[in-house]
């Protein structure tokens, strides 16, 4: 029988996802692709600055093993669904900032728009 094998946490942060939004019927109808890009952006996020994060597609394609063409697609997901709101668009050197919508920072809650598509409220434009 195989050891249990602890994995090393220390000062690499963890990720954490509420169960209510784990088990919401948004979440759940989001598509694969989307999951894992928000996950990838969360781990971009930093509350301790803005409450934005600014991380690119090639950034999200190296730390998920997806294409462009599926993180483009995923990240328009997101945002028709509030789960994501662009800041800040991107320029010369610098990424686009993406407000997560399902967490608060410096003592603000989160806006939690994605919430909007209950009870046949209305879906976000792009």
């Amino acid at each position: 029988m195989a050891a249990n094998k602890h994995i090393e946490t220390e000062g690499k942060g963890v990720i954490i996802l509420p169960v209510v939004i784990f088990e919401s019927p948004e979440y759940i109808s989001l598509s694969s692709a989307s999951k894992v890009v928000i996950t990838a952006l969360q781990s971009a996020w930093y509350p301790s600055k803005v409450g934005f994060t600014s991380i690119g597609v090639h950034q999200i394609c190296k730390k998920t093993n997806l294409s462009r063409k599926t993180i483009t697609k995923a990240m328009s997901e997101l945002m028709l669904n509030g789960w994501i709101v662009l800041k800040r668009e991107s320029g010369f050197k610098t990424t686009r900032q993406w407000e997560l919508t399902w967490l608060g920072y410096h003592k603000k809650r989160p806006s939690n728009i994605w919430k909007i598509n209950r009870n046949g409220g209305e879906k976000l434009p792009l």
